[in-house]
């Protein structure tokens, strides 16, 4: 689960923005730690990595894609990895967070 630290931080810097009106919204998340190895990882870092690839994507469409529709113009662009599109082995949690937002 995402820390009430992370998100309440995430949360307060959407809302410092709430006035910021976006045309175009491009992400690009990347994580600089080791994700190879899952099952030596600790379980936090898993989460946080999800909480990375998966909830922040949500959290930014959802605020400023509201924004988006309300003024009838915009876009979102997610840029992914190519590991999303298939297993690797070493590489299979790192691969799924990352499928979350490439189709």
């Amino acid at each position: 689960m995402i820390s009430p630290i992370y998100q309440s931080y995430i949360e307060q810097r959407l809302s410092a923005r709430q006035s910021l009106l976006l045309s175009l919204l491009v992400s690009v998340l990347h994580t600089l730690r080791d994700v190879r190895d899952f099952l030596k990882n600790e379980l936090n870092d898993e989460l946080q990595l999800l909480n990375l690839n998966a909830r922040v994507p949500l959290m930014l469409s959802h605020h400023y894609g509201k924004q988006m529709q309300q003024r009838q113009r915009g876009g979102i662009v997610f840029l992914a990895s190519v590991v999303s599109f298939a297993g690797v082995p070493a590489w299979s949690h790192y691969a799924a967070t990352k499928g979350h937002i490439c189709c």
